[in-house]
């Protein structure tokens, strides 16, 4: 038998003789405990008997008393109702805390303990109350003026089926970078970390901070169908601790980032570390990049680390089948001049791509402190021209280090022609360079040194060698140790520096001699 109830009221009121009883304002079961539980989530009927929810591995948020809103008006702060249904589903061990379709207006929920999901109606990918959006997702309005929208402080924790927008006075505070939408970051101690958590189709919009943010020690991550969308921070973020200015900073690292969509947030689309991660050790590792799309990212130079729309420094980074834009709506800067790529670091793979090309390179090589470029391949990509295309495909930006093994293969044109109208540039110097153009062929025609280099190459072979008819003419403008006889498929060798070196064949036979 079980007693039925309008209202948690009403029980409370009511001697209660049968073993269960239902809630209808919590849509919940109750039955008998023991003792005064430690949780929230009880109530107490005439003589005595304490009542808890019935528990099978899931927990509504009205349990808690969350009420639903069907329009932006509503500003019922949930926040503690949803709360103590978290913290209910933490005290019985984990498990699922269910969203119903619908606004819950609340100021921030936070996840302490592992193995919680927290799990609502898919929304629709650009959902907004005022452009009159599909209202059968589950919407968080997070109403508070500071901190985040959902922190995940435990491992294997979830978030699934979640939009996450800000209400008005929010979503006009300046840029804050603790006042995100999801914030997955431990609690400040030494070791403490997030590991194993998923977050799988989230929208984030209109926030003061980031999209989504993954701070300091994590492992094994993942992200999937995940949007950020007009945020005044980044879309997505990866670091090991200087945003929320953490003393016990780590790396993040094994990410999986699958069909992710960022576009018109002022930071970048995808930062994936920080200008500081190569002198703090805490440089993420292993982040892999998979079908994602980006564009009009990177609107503020006072939030960006570079003028492009991703920012990717780390080691053993891979972006794989993605679409990004350099292109950009900032009001101060009208002329699509952002790169759509900015990289730094050890073992970065940027292969099959799809990239929009701008006035500055599509893809820069720049300089983290502390932190060596090494074994970075760029291959397989297409740039697309818009009747703009940049002066470069790949430039190795001034004033870094040394790059040891830059492999640039196989980039071309999609559609109407290449692009970008020079392969590449390097003003810094690059050791270990190797280029083949989209046609196959190797050749340095569309390369611009203005620094020694020195390549690890194999030299020609004889019958290249045989075929050669023309040599370089203009190696005192170049200063490079290596060149390709273009018509020739051959490569000559400097014997010398400056404009009075002589060029010679593998044979030592000279190819060009300035005297």
């Amino acid at each position: 038998m079980t007693a039925v109830y309008q209202t948690i009221a009403a029980a409370q009121a009511a001697t209660i003789t049968e073993p269960r009883c239902y809630l209808m304002d919590r849509k919940a079961y109750m039955v008998k405990a023991g003792t005064n539980p430690s949780h929230a989530l009880k109530f107490q009927s005439v003589g005595g008997q304490w009542w808890e929810p019935e528990w099978h591995g899931e927990a509504l948020v009205e349990w808690g008393g969350a009420v639903v809103g069907d329009d932006e008006a509503n500003a019922i702060d949930n926040r503690t109702a949803i709360q103590n249904v978290i913290n209910y589903v933490e005290f019985k061990g984990g498990g699922t805390v269910t969203f119903g379709p619908g606004i819950y207006c609340s100021n921030g929920l936070v996840v302490d303990e592992p193995g919680v999901v927290l799990r609502g109606c898919r929304p629709t990918d650009t959902w907004r109350p005022s452009e009159g959006g599909d209202m059968h997702g589950t919407i968080l309005r997070v109403i508070s003026t500071g901190g985040d929208g959902i922190r995940l402080k435990a491992s294997e924790c979830d978030v699934v089926n979640i939009a996450i927008y800000s209400g008005e006075e929010r979503a006009a505070m300046p840029y804050g970078g603790t006042r995100n939408g999801i914030r997955l970051e431990a609690d400040d101690s030494p070791g403490m970390r997030v590991t194993s958590a998923t977050l799988h189709n989230v929208l984030v919009r209109d926030q003061p901070g980031n999209g989504v943010m993954f701070a300091g020690l994590g492992v094994s991550n993942t992200m999937s169908h995940v949007t950020a969308i007009a945020n005044k921070g980044h879309g997505i973020l990866f670091d090991g601790g200087d945003h929320t200015a953490r003393v016990n900073k780590d790396r993040p690292g094994i990410i999986e980032v699958v069909q992710a969509r960022t576009t018109d947030n002022d930071g970048h689309g995808i930062c994936v570390g920080h200008p500081s991660t190569g002198t703090n050790g805490t440089v993420p590792y292993r982040v892999n990049l998979v079908n994602c799309e980006a564009y009009r990212n990177a609107k503020s130079a006072s939030v960006r680390h570079q003028a492009s729309n991703h920012y990717l420094v780390g080691e053993n980074i891979t972006m794989d089948h993605c679409a990004a834009s350099g292109y950009t709506t900032d009001e101060l800067k009208p002329n699509p001049d952002l790169s759509a790529l900015w990289l730094a670091g050890v073992d970065i793979r940027v292969e099959g791509n799809r990239l929009l090309s701008s006035k500055n390179p599509i893809v820069r090589i720049g300089s983290v402190s502390g932190l060596t470029n090494r074994d970075i391949r760029i291959a397989g990509n297409r740039s697309i021209n818009n009747g703009d295309p940049a002066d470069y495909f790949v430039q190795v930006s001034t004033g870094g280090p040394t790059t040891y093994g830059l492999m640039v293969l196989d980039n071309g044109g999609d559609g109407g022609g290449d692009g970008y109208t020079n392969l590449l540039q390097t003003v810094s110097p690059v050791t270990g360079l190797v280029t083949v153009e989209s046609d196959g062929v190797w050749r340095f025609d569309h390369v611009e040194v203005n620094r020694t280099l020195t390549f690890k190459m194999a030299e020609a072979t004889a019958a290249q060698l045989a075929s050669a008819t023309s040599a370089i003419n203009t190696v005192g403008k170049y200063k490079s140790k290596l060149c390709f006889v273009t018509t020739a498929n051959a490569f000559v060798v400097a014997a010398g520096n400056g404009p009075s070196a002589s060029w010679r064949y593998s044979d030592g036979s000279i190819a060009y001699n300035p005297s």
